[in-house]
């Protein structure tokens, strides 16, 4: 027994912004991740490995619950394209669908339905077995009415079966749904924000580099960020490097 309302054309709409903030945000945890693994190449101390082992356990667990996510998703897709299909296939269109069902009033209808059936075999029977004068002045009405009673009879088997054939096809789409979401492996990020300890440390001089005049390499300077240009600025000089 399934009962809910739902508008297809809305939640296609919504699906594909969801697939692109999903593809986005691998774009970027992927761009930082590679950032971050380069560190290795100039950050050499024995805090790079922990901080790069702790990087990755990071990038593993975000990229399982971004499947967690698309693979929801996906259900939700494939819940959408379906419904969709069961509908347009009874010749419904799929411009703004939207749809309420409820299969307690599903099965009320059919009980109604039946009960009509009933009703209209009681009159083929009584019609059958009512003895009419041939001359009756309104014989030709009696025969059209007894035979559109067949026709009625046929509508209604239809229209049961039709009923029965779109709610059986309704109430498996969702059975295999919720199985689908059930098997998702749920994957749970923590919260807590980490923090890095960090100090400032002397860079090691290297010895190989071809310095001409010694004079400039020990004056104190420092450098100066101005948007494009940086400026290297001491106390006896200044030079600027674009």
């Amino acid at each position: 027994m399934s009962k809910f309302e739902f508008n297809v054309t809305k939640t296609k709409n919504r699906s594909e912004i969801i697939h692109k903030k999903i593809n986005e945000y691998k774009n970027i945890s992927d761009q930082v991740y590679f950032d971050l693994k380069q560190s290795k190449n100039y950050w050499i101390d024995a805090a790079s490995e922990s901080f790069n082992s702790a990087a990755s356990l990071d990038y593993n667990l975000l990229n399982s619950v971004v499947s967690s996510i698309s693979s929801y998703q996906d259900s939700v897709d494939y819940f959408t394209d379906e419904l969709q299909n069961i509908f347009t296939s009874k010749n419904y269109s799929s411009d703004n669908m939207d749809i309420i069902y409820d299969s307690f009033y599903i099965e009320c209808c059919k009980s109604k339905l039946s009960n009509t059936k009933k009703f209209i075999d009681n009159s083929i029977d009584n019609f059958s077995t009512c003895i009419v004068p041939s001359e009756y002045e309104y014989m030709d009405t009696l025969n059209e009415v007894f035979s559109s009673l067949y026709y009625i009879k046929d509508d209604i088997n239809n229209l049961v079966f039709d009923l029965n054939n779109t709610s059986n096809r309704i109430e498996s789409l969702v059975t295999r749904c919720q199985s689908n979401v059930a098997s998702i492996t749920y994957n749970e990020v923590d919260n807590n924000i980490s923090r890095g300890l960090w100090s400032l440390v002397s860079v090691m001089p290297i010895k190989d580099l071809n310095i001409t005049n010694d004079k400039v390499n020990s004056i104190p300077s420092k450098i100066v960020k101005n948007d494009n240009t940086y400026i290297i600025k001491s106390s006896e000089e200044k030079s600027v490097v674009k």
